[in-house]
């Protein structure tokens, strides 16, 4: 269940962060149009915060299958010294963490961003 829950999480905010990107780029298309964006600052730090997010969740589905087959490992020798998956199972949980976090930042700066922008 842990891990049907945690596919659901990645694949979830996968869609979302790269939702938000091309929605982004709707936005300044459909609204701003041939004006100059204010704050742009705020666009691309949201942009990068998609991207980052992104990343992470990338990194995290890469570190988990080390995880996996570390635990593998620890089952066959019997030695689950350092905890089940080790490090690897570390870093994964907080790549998720970090990518949602990261995610969330990016949605704040749009929201800045599309603020000083409407009207």
């Amino acid at each position: 269940a842990e891990q049907k829950s945690q596919e659901h999480y990645d694949k979830t905010l996968v869609s979302l962060a790269g939702g938000a990107l091309g929605a982004s780029l709707l936005f300044i298309e459909n609204v701003i149009g041939d004006k100059a964006p204010i704050s742009i600052c705020y666009l691309i730090s949201a942009w990068s915060s998609f991207t980052l997010s992104l990343a992470l969740v990338i990194s995290s589905y890469f570190i988990s299958t080390l995880a996996l087959r570390k635990a593998i490992h620890q089952c066959d020798a019997d030695d689950f010294s350092g905890g089940v998956g080790g490090w690897f199972a570390t870093a994964t949980a907080w790549l998720n963490g970090l990518s949602g976090m990261f995610f969330l930042i990016g949605v704040v700066l749009l929201i800045f961003f599309c603020s000083k922008n409407i009207g």
